[in-house]
């Protein structure tokens, strides 16, 4: 039985250029282009920064996000019915590649870029950086900070909605994943800051609120800064964000609980796993 994994070049050519002309319809290129390179952990709300983005550059900007190109996988069908939620991680060496090969091709023409991801490790933002810069674009890194507890809290509510949708393609985010980048964040962020590639670096709140740089953060780099948001005092409304979230997570669960009735052993190590907030 062959691997649906697979994927072969000729295949995978042309779903790439599917998704450039899809990507690239209406927008425009630029004569000083501008690329930003998103990171925060998962769960983090990274649509915020999107949003910001959008606005900034008024709609003239590609998002560049691997997980939406995983169904773009020529066997995504056959990989959905044979190993369903557990298919992300079939699908992954296809997305990357799809997401290297659309930063490629779309900075050879000058378009304003959005290229998100996470932050876990320094090398792939390092390269992202490195080709970019090489072809005249204007970096800015600009990263989501949020309290550890309230992103993982996030991935929870993420998992209930799409169960509630769809219980075979719901996608669990594991604690260990999740906190495995929020340690590696800040250190990551203050190795970037200080290998100097990106013409600017912006710390964004939940809020659309820009942190860093902020005259009252004058005195603190960009990485002291990240580090005091996620692991220093609560503010009130980031406790009235945890209440919330927690009520709403609940409310979800209840209606999961009724349509599985309990018959779904993923469902089940699931729900062992979030007690804390229960």
């Amino acid at each position: 039985m062959s691997d649906p994994a697979i994927f072969d070049e000729e295949d995978f050519n042309s779903v790439l250029q599917t998704n450039i002309h899809d990507l690239t319809l209406y927008k425009h290129a630029s004569q000083n282009p501008k690329a930003v390179l998103l990171g925060g952990q998962s769960g983090a709300g990274k649509t915020t920064i999107h949003r910001i983005m959008q606005r900034k550059f008024k709609g003239n900007i590609i998002i560049i996000d691997g997980d939406s190109y995983r169904t773009l996988h020529p066997n995504y069908d056959e990989l959905l019915k044979r190993y369903g939620k557990n298919s992300v991680e079939y699908t992954q060496a296809f997305a990357g590649k799809m997401v290297e090969a659309v930063v490629e091709e779309l900075s050879k023409r000058h378009y304003n870029l959005l290229v998100e991801g996470t932050l876990r490790t320094v090398d792939v933002p390092k390269k992202t950086a490195n080709l970019l810069s090489s072809r005249g674009y204007d970096l800015t890194l600009a990263v989501l900070a949020v309290k550890p507890e309230l992103s993982f809290i996030s991935t929870l509510i993420r998992y209930e909605e799409q169960y509630y949708k769809d219980s075979s393609t719901a996608r669990f985010t594991p604690r260990s994943h999740h906190d495995g980048i929020v340690k590696s964040i800040v250190e990551n962020l203050r190795t970037l800051e200080n290998y100097k590639c990106f013409n600017s670096i912006e710390v964004y709140m939940r809020d659309e609120r820009c942190v860093y740089p902020q005259s009252c953060n004058a005195d603190l780099s960009v990485a002291d800064v990240m580090n005091k948001i996620l692991f220093g005092k609560w503010s009130l409304s980031e406790y009235l964000m945890l209440i919330s979230s927690i009520h709403y997570l609940k409310k979800l669960r209840k209606k999961n609980i009724l349509k599985s009735k309990m018959c779904s052993l993923a469902y089940v190590a699931y729900s062992n796993s979030v007690k804390e907030y229960l």
